[in-house]
C-alpha cells in the first residue's frame, strides 16, 4: 500500500495550565515515502536525529491495516518506538480514500475495486503520561468545528494536533488557506492547534487564533516552540452551533414578516 504522508510530532514535559516544549519534524518535501517495515524504521531514524532530546514522546501517522480493514491513523509512542496509542481518522475523503456507493459500485463489471479506509470511531485522544490529552486531527479535520469541540467537550483535549498531508497543492497559496482555515478550531475551543506537516504548512498556533510560528513549505525543517496546555470549556464548546442556528432562525422571521406586509414603510 502506497502512501504520500509522514508526519512527526514531539512532545515532552507540560501539564494542564502548563506548556509543553514541541518539535514538528518536516522531512518529506519529495513526497516519496511508501509504507514498509524497513522505511518505517528508517524513518523513525531519521525523525529522531533530528531532535536534541530522543526520549520524549511523538505522534507518527502512517496508513494502518487492522482485521483486513485499512485505517488512517495517527500512533502515539514512546522514546523507544514502542506503540503506546492509536486513533483511527473519522472524517475520510471522497473518493481519495473511501468510494461513495462503493456497495452499489462494486457490482460493475467495469469496477475493479472498491474498498476505501474505514471511518474511526471517536473521539480519541492520544494521552500522554504527563497528563497531556492530545486531540488528532488527521488531514482536514482541522476544518471541521464538530470534531475539534467533540475532542474538549467529551474527551477534555487541551492540545490539537493536526498532521496533514498538501503535497497535491503544490507551491499555491491552497496549503497557506488550509491553515488560516484551521485558525478557527484554536479560537472555537480555546486550545493551541499545532500543525505538522510533510510539505508545510508547519505551524503553531495559539489559543487566540495567531499563527505564532511556521515553517516554509517544500523545506526540510524542524519548529520548536513552548506551547500552552490549557483547560476549561468555551461557549462554543459547551453549546455548539445554537447562536448561529438560532440567528438563522430569527433572520428568517424576519424575511418573512417583510413579505407578509410589504407595503407598509419601516416607520409604519
Amino acid at each position: 500500500m502506497e502512501i504520500s504522508s509522514c508526519d512527526v510530532l514531539i512532545v515532552g514535559g507540560g501539564g494542564a495550565g502548563l506548556r509543553a516544549a514541541i518539535a514538528a519534524v518536516e522531512t518529506d518535501p519529495k513526497h516519496q515515502i511508501l509504507l514498509s517495515a524497513a522505511l518505517m524504521a528508517r524513518d523513525i531514524s531519521v525523525y529522531r536525529s533530528h531532535c536534541e532530546d530522543r526520549r520524549l514522546p511523538f505522534a507518527i501517522v502512517y496508513a494502518d491495516v487492522d482485521d483486513f480493514k485499512a485505517f488512517n491513523t495517527a500512533f502515539l509512542t514512546d522514546g523507544q518506538g514502542q506503540i503506546l496509542s492509536r486513533y483511527h481518522k473519522q472524517v475520510l475523503l471522497a473518493f481519495g480514500e473511501y468510494l461513495p456507493f462503493s456497495s452499489i459500485l462494486s457490482k460493475l463489471p467495469a469496477m475493479p475495486f472498491s474498498d476505501g479506509f474505514t471511518p474511526g470511531e471517536g473521539p480519541h485522544t492520544l494521552d500522554l503520561a504527563n497528563g497531556i490529552k492530545i486531540a488528532p486531527l488527521i488531514c482536514y479535520e482541522d476544518l471541521m468545528p464538530e470534531l475539534s469541540r467533540a475532542f474538549v467537550k467529551t474527551s477534555k483535549a487541551n492540545v490539537l494536533v493536526n498532521l496533514t498531508n498538501d503535497a497535491w497543492y503544490g507551491k499555491t497559496v491552497a496549503p497557506w488557506q488550509h491553515a488560516r482555515l484551521a485558525q478557527w478550531r484554536a479560537i472555537e475551543t480555546r486550545r493551541t492547534l499545532l500543525r505538522v506537516t510533510n510539505t508545510g504548512v508547519t505551524s503553531v498556533i495559539n489559543a487566540k487564533g495567531e499563527m505564532t510560528q511556521a515553517l516554509p513549505i517544500f523545506t526540510p525543517a524542524v519548529l520548536k516552540a513552548q506551547v500552552d496546555i490549557l483547560e476549561g470549556e468555551t461557549l462554543y464548546t459547551r453549546f455548539g452551533d445554537w447562536f448561529a442556528w438560532g440567528m438563522t432562525f430569527v433572520s428568517i422571521g424576519i424575511v418573512l414578516l417583510r413579505l407578509r406586509s410589504p407595503g407598509e414603510s419601516p416607520s409604519s
